[in-house]
């Protein structure tokens, strides 16, 4: 027998929003705090000058691609908020199409309502 399971589709679409917008929060921040870590003035003649300033890049990247991961899981989640509300829906109008709409009846035994 299978557990009974029940998705919150609403729950997960929120959800979903809330993690691609947290997405954007990062690449904003990465996007301004990239400006910051540069090596400028008597410190870039530095032998370390170009390391620090090729490890900015690799962590500017990483943290890029570490928001477009994030994006993508909202999207997911989005898409199985959607997924799961048509498979309902398409399973209740697969019932529907199958069992006749039952008439009302008064009373126990009272048959059907003319």
């Amino acid at each position: 027998m299978r557990p009974d399971v029940e998705i919150d589709v609403e729950g997960l679409r929120r959800t979903g929003t809330q993690v691609q917008d947290s997405s954007a929060s990062v690449r904003d921040i990465v996007a301004k705090e990239r400006t910051q870590l540069t090596v400028a003035g008597v410190a870039a003649q530095w032998a370390a000058g170009p390391v620090i300033g090729k490890q900015a890049d690799s962590w500017s990247v990483y943290l890029q691609d570490l928001a477009e991961r994030i994006r993508l899981c909202g999207a997911g989640m989005i898409g199985a908020a959607i997924t799961y509300q048509l498979t309902d829906q398409e399973s209740a109008d697969s019932i529907t199409a199958i069992l006749p709409t039952p008439r009302s009846y008064h009373g126990p035994h009272m048959g059907a309502a003319e």
